[in-house]
């Protein structure tokens, strides 16, 4: 089975819109990775919260990518992301 690996950075955001993105993330069964710790990231260019998330099954990509697309935009926070394919 697949496993996909989803870098996800939340600008301008607090904890209660990286406890949202969790919840949504988890709902869809999405796993937090080992060691994963949340990255806060403040300077004068940026200001944003990293972290990342397993997801296993039977998917294409791009479905993927819409749900991880889907979570982000119920935070109503601009955000980046990136999704990889491992290779089992």
């Amino acid at each position: 089975m697949p496993t996909f690996s989803t870098s996800i950075q939340l600008y301008n955001a607090d904890e209660k819109d990286l406890l949202l993105l969790d919840n949504e993330l988890k709902r869809d069964f999405f796993t937090t990775e080992k060691g994963n710790a949340v990255q806060k990231v403040r300077s004068s260019i940026d200001n944003f919260i990293k972290v990342r998330y397993l997801k296993e099954g039977n998917l294409l990509i791009q479905e993927v990518i819409d749900r991880v697309w889907l979570a982000g935009r119920k935070t109503g926070k601009k955000f980046t992301f990136s999704v990889i394919k491992k290779r089992n």
